[in-house]
């Protein structure tokens, strides 16, 4: 028998839904890391050479399962892949009662600042 073909980059699949902002940032950082693997062309194997992983925690990231993956180790996946990562801290919105909390999102692209 051949060599097996390298597994090319499946197409990304949507982000799960969570109730926990947190969880939905993960989700929504995995959703760009899976955006930026793509556009590089790589295969699951050499995206895991470049990120550190084995190639089965590739395919569950870029399936959005990320409950493996702490928000700091996504963003460290970002700035491996070329990204810059900005964290922006500023006041809830106007409506946003005292003691309701704020939220949290990921915004990406020249056009993120609020």
């Amino acid at each position: 028998m051949g060599a097996a073909k390298p597994r090319a980059l499946r197409p990304y699949i949507k982000p799960r839904r969570s109730s926990r902002p947190l969880d939905k940032v993960k989700s929504q950082i995995a959703a760009k890391i899976s955006e930026s693997l793509q556009a590089s062309g790589l295969t699951q194997s050499e995206a895991a050479l470049l990120l550190g992983l084995d190639q089965p925690k590739v395919s569950r990231l870029m399936r959005a399962i990320v409950g493996e993956f702490s928000t700091p180790r996504l963003l460290h996946f970002m700035t491996l892949l070329g990204a810059d990562v900005d964290i922006v801290i500023h006041p809830a919105a106007l409506a946003q009662l005292p003691g309701q909390g704020g939220n949290v999102r990921v915004l990406v692209g020249p056009g993120a600042r609020r």
